[in-house]
């Protein structure tokens, strides 16, 4: 069972990094990601977007393009049980990759 877990993670990680290949990230993109893995607690949808509204300083229009886009990419996903926002392992290493150069 953990091999399946492991095999669904990498295919998982192909398509987020084949979405990203077709996309370049815009500036509004990349913030809502780095201001979405510093929310240590986990919010809805509708307060991440106020969230990122507020500190991108952008309409809440906007801020939902964002947010559809990145869950569109899967940087980003809406657990179901709880209906909270977590950020994806792909877009944790993206975070990083970036603050590295």
């Amino acid at each position: 069972m953990r091999s399946n877990n492991k095999f669904n993670n990498l295919i998982s990680l192909k398509n987020t990094f084949i979405a990203l290949a077709s996309k370049k990230l815009t500036k509004k993109e990349r913030l809502a990601i780095e201001i979405i893995s510093k929310i240590k607690e986990p919010k809805n949808s509708n307060k991440i977007v106020e969230i990122i509204s507020n500190q991108i300083n952008c309409a809440k229009s906007t801020s939902w393009a964002v947010f559809r886009s990145l869950i569109k990419m899967r940087l980003i996903i809406i657990e179901k049980e709880r209906n909270k926002v977590v950020i994806t392992k792909s877009a944790k290493l993206l975070i990083k990759v970036q603050n590295d150069f």
